[in-house]
């Protein structure tokens, strides 16, 4: 039969065994490592906001652009990150796409989708300069949808 000095051990110590100690260790490097990396995310995020607000400013010229582009309408048929009209296509990255000399030629010129734009020179530059900013924001994905004859009910009759 056991006696109460075989149950209950006669050294008991009030420190934590080596096992919680290391546990503890663990838990306290995990916290200093996540702490280090949010604080290191931090600077980054405050030094390198100031070198993307100075891209994305628009100058002078950029901004008459844009008036160019409001006043012309061309919201009416083209889009710009999607907003905007749809006949034509979406101008964000036309820049990058085509060369100046193109554009340029292509707005005053027009085509059989698009009137030619009897623009002067200078509102013509500021136009593009404008879709030139535009370009340098970001890409912005365009999605082509395929052209049926018979419209949406010919989709319908497919999917059913």
């Amino acid at each position: 039969m056991k006696t109460e000095a075989d149950i209950i051990p006669r050294e008991t110590s009030l420190e934590p065994s080596t096992s919680i100690k290391q546990s503890y260790r663990r838990i306290l490097l995990v916290f200093v490592f996540n702490l280090l990396v949010s604080f290191s995310a931090y600077y980054l995020s405050l030094t390198q906001q100031d070198k993307i607000s100075q891209s994305l400013t628009m100058t002078a010229n950029q901004q008459l652009g844009q008036l160019v582009w409001q006043n012309k309408n061309c919201y009416t048929c083209h889009s710009i990150y999607g907003l905007g009209g749809h006949l034509g296509p979406d101008l964000t990255n036309e820049a990058g796409r085509r060369n100046r000399d193109f554009i340029q030629a292509y707005i005053q010129q027009g085509s059989i989708g698009m009137p030619a734009q009897k623009l002067d020179e200078k509102p013509l530059q500021q136009l593009i300069e404008y879709l030139d900013f535009l370009n340098k924001t970001g890409e912005f994905p365009t999605h082509t949808f395929p052209a049926h004859p018979y419209g949406y009910y010919s989709n319908i009759k497919q999917i059913f």
